[in-house]
């Protein structure tokens, strides 16, 4: 039986339309790329799928949803064709913001090294660094702290980063916004 990247080409020479969704809203691309199918990604870009293209219920990205499962190597590809960091989805959420809520260190380090912007807020109010620091992802804070990420963002409710880790009852993150 022939691999899926060989089925994926057979298919692909009947030109098919890539934005098409499923029923969650995801585009090929947006399932390859939570899958960690770089190969496929590539073809798929190859072939004409929006590299920027976004899920029509969440706004997520093939970027976003990459980051968040953790295919740091998939970030990287996905940014070398053309994604952009700085894309929100519906609720505000970025690239970066879904990296470091899902402790995803390695994605963190690669959108950062493609000039991912640390302070943009979400639609709540929240940066990546408050996600890091709400979820106890410590060494994703350190790393945004040491991008220049701000501790005292407030979010729509007024607390920031800094509040949050006051908090904690973990000395190292007083020690970190000292």
């Amino acid at each position: 039986m022939a691999g899926y990247t060989e089925i994926v080409d057979e298919v692909l020479k009947h030109k098919p339309k890539l934005e098409v969704t499923d029923e969650d809203g995801n585009t090929a691309l947006i399932l390859a790329a939570t899958l960690n199918r770089i190969e496929l990604v590539r073809k798929l870009v190859k072939a004409g799928a929006g590299v920027n293209n976004q899920n029509s219920d969440t706004g997520d990205t093939p970027l976003m949803r990459s980051s968040a499962f953790g295919t740091a190597e998939c970030v990287t590809t996905l940014l070398e064709l053309g994604a952009d960091p700085n894309a929100q989805g519906k609720a505000g959420s970025t690239a970066l913001m879904c990296a470091a809520y899902n402790n995803q260190i390695d994605c963190v380090r690669a959108l950062l090294r493609w000039d991912a912007s640390v302070d943009m807020i979400d639609r709540r109010g929240r940066t990546a660094l408050y996600h890091a620091v709400a979820y106890e992802h410590f060494d994703i804070a350190r790393l945004l702290t040491d991008h220049r990420a701000d501790p005292d963002a407030r979010d729509l409710e007024g607390l920031s980063p800094r509040m949050l880790a006051a908090k904690m009852s973990d000395s190292r993150w007083s020690l970190l916004f000292s």
